[in-house]
């Protein structure tokens, strides 16, 4: 089966889009437009944006958007207002501390606090008919950051499977999103964990899985140091300061992205043993995590699907 790649940047990040079909020039070039064309709607990293917008005119008035953008802030917000561990309105705390970013420091327990009560997403207000967003304070920002890459990925695999795409992968700076089936029994696909003690691009374990999307959290990549303490890019909504707790990176498998980031970001704030109670019944949300101390916790239907390769972690046995 022929094979097709195209690597560029965007999104803050090398994207990797693989088809494995005849002639997709067109499809790959027109995938790439795409992902340009949301990234200027939902970064905050430029100069301008739809959401940089609404954050220029914080506590001023609404500001009317896209659909696109609208849908996407509606669900960040819901998902936010639940307090779970998710929070669009942390912009604030993330320009501060610049976390992975030149001039990354350690703010002050009065700034932090300060900048607190302007996180909270009760004071975003959503207005449906009038396609409205408006940020009541002066000095709130949204940052899509934990959700924008999932519904880009969506969106590129709803264009593919439109133009008649039966098997490709997205790859957006890690998250990835598998379209069609693999070519494994079962028609599953194998797909590497990265090794987050490891050198880049190695894996500590692989799991066989059908067409899904995979995205992984972790404080591994994108930290710096103070004082002997690591301070990472994962911020608690409740305390203003990187999350604290024994999670060193936790991979989800779900069916669409958009929900593998959310679930991603409410499984590594809130850990195995309570993401487990949150997904209940759920069967369309699995998950990988790595310990500190390099246990590995899986969802209970994994187990069959994932093997470790890396002896430096041990996996948990089954309850």
């Amino acid at each position: 089966m022929s094979k097709f790649s195209r690597t560029f940047t965007g999104l803050g990040t090398e994207n990797v889009l693989t088809l494995y079909e005849p002639k997709v020039d067109y499809l790959l070039e027109k995938s790439e437009n795409l992902v340009e064309e949301y990234e200027s709607i939902l970064t905050i990293n430029r100069m301008n944006s739809e959401v940089i917008n609404i954050n220029n005119h914080a506590g001023k008035h609404p500001v009317v958007v896209s659909r696109i953008a609208f849908e996407i802030i509606k669900k960040a917000v819901l998902i936010s207002r639940a307090n779970l561990g998710f929070n669009v309105a942390i912009g604030p705390l993330v320009k501060q501390w610049r976390v992975g970013f030149t001039g990354a420091n350690l703010p002050s327990k009065t700034k932090i606090k300060e900048l607190m009560e302007i996180t909270n997403p009760r004071d975003i207000i959503l207005d449906q008919e009038n396609s409205s967003v408006f940020l009541k304070h002066e000095g709130m920002k949204i940052d899509l950051g934990g959700i924008g890459k999932g519904y880009i990925a969506d969106a590129l695999k709803d264009f593919w499977v439109s133009n008649g795409v039966k098997k490709g992968i997205i790859n957006l700076g890690g998250n990835v999103l598998l379209v069609g089936q693999g070519s494994r029994d079962f028609n599953r696909w194998k797909i590497g964990i990265q090794s987050p003690l490891g050198i880049r691009d190695t894996s500590m374990g692989t799991v066989e899985i059908e067409g899904c999307s995979v995205v992984t959290t972790g404080i591994y990549e994108r930290f710096f140091n103070k004082n002997g303490r690591r301070y990472h890019h994962i911020f608690d909504p409740k305390t203003g300061y990187p999350v604290n707790n024994d999670v060193l990176a936790v991979t989800v498998i779900t069916k669409t992205s958009v929900d593998g980031e959310i679930w991603s970001s409410l499984a590594f704030y809130n850990g195995p043993e309570k993401t487990k109670k949150l997904i209940g019944n759920n069967d369309h949300v699995k998950y990988i995590f790595i310990m500190k101390n390099r246990d590995v916790i899986i969802s209970d239907d994994l187990y069959g699907n994932f093997k470790i390769v890396d002896p430096n972690y041990s996996l948990n046995p089954r309850k």
